[in-house]
Parts: structure tokens; C-alpha cells; sequence
């Protein structure tokens, strides 16, 4: 115990240090990240949106289901518990091994 009390008291001015000067970040390589992603967001939602032949809301489970399973005729994976077909994280991926052979790209 007296060996974590040493190298804590010995680190601590460097901890406070840390925080008082915070962190600096290079606010002009950020936007550029977040327009590199934007771009690739926008250029996979419009990829989706070819492949599905309509736009329709991403967010919303229900139609991402409906477009999934009743439009494209991919078996569904899994349900919710209340029983609908569910598009969560796991199913989809499951429904990704099934679609990306048919898709264009």
C-alpha cells in the first residue's frame, strides 16, 4: 500500500498540471475529419438508398424492416420481443452476409 501512496504522490503534480492546461486539439484536421466522415455517411446512405430503389428513414426501425424484409425479400433474422422483426445490430449483420452478394457494388 505504501508503494501506490509513493507513486501516487509523485505523479500527482503532473496529473493537476494535465488538467489545468487541458488538451489541445487542432480544430482545423477536426473539421476535416468530420467532413471525410459526413462524406462517407452521405455516400453509404445514398448507396442504400439505390440499392432499396426509395428513400426512406434510416432511424426508423419500421421502415428499415419493411424495406429489409418486404421489399428485398431478406429472411428475417430475429425478433423483438414483441414480435416484430427486429433490426437491431445483430440482425443486421446477419442480413449483410444474405444481401451483399446481390448488391451491385
Amino acid at each position: 500500500m505504501t508503494q501506490v501512496y509513493e507513486l501516487e504522490k509523485k505523479i500527482v503534480p503532473a496529473v493537476l498540471a494535465m488538467e489545468d492546461a487541458g488538451i489541445r486539439i487542432d480544430l482545423d484536421r477536426m473539421a476535416e475529419m468530420r467532413a471525410a466522415v459526413q462524406e462517407e455517411a452521405d455516400r453509404i446512405e445514398a448507396e442504400i438508398y439505390d440499392y432499396a430503389g426509395s428513400r426512406f428513414d434510416l432511424h426508423s426501425p419500421a421502415k428499415v424492416a419493411a424495406i429489409l424484409y418486404d421489399k428485398l425479400s431478406v429472411p428475417s433474422q430475429k425478433k423483438t420481443n414483441g414480435g416484430q422483426r427486429s433490426v437491431d445490430r445483430e440482425a443486421l449483420r446477419k442480413s449483410v452476409v444474405i444481401i451483399r452478394p446481390s448488391m451491385p457494388f
